[in-house]
């Protein structure tokens, strides 16, 4: 039986990922992306329990997905096929905030 250790202070959560080389998260709401620093070989637990900054992220229609490329510098995410819509690779770069 799984049991919760943690609530994260918003809901609807549809991806997250732990950069390549550990010391970052990204999770992505259908609103918002939020990131934590990490410290390496720290629970997961214990570095969401830490502050997150919210990251520049220009809402798609039902995205669903997000991902750390190599460097972990740049993420992107992707959406759903929406009401028959195409949907797009969005690639977003950036400089890894500082808590």
């Amino acid at each position: 039986m799984l049991k919760p250790l943690i609530t994260l202070p918003f809901t609807f959560v549809t991806a997250a990922d732990i950069s390549p080389s550990g010391d970052a998260i990204l999770i992505k709401n259908l609103t918002d992306i939020y990131y934590w620093n990490r410290v390496l070989n720290e629970s997961i637990q214990h570095s969401l329990s830490k502050p997150y900054k919210r990251l520049a992220y220009q809402q798609e229609p039902q995205g669903e997905a997000i991902t750390f490329d190599n460097s972990g510098e740049t993420f992107f995410t992707v959406s759903e096929r929406p009401f028959g819509l195409d949907s797009y690779l969005y690639q977003y770069n950036f400089s890894k905030p500082q808590n």
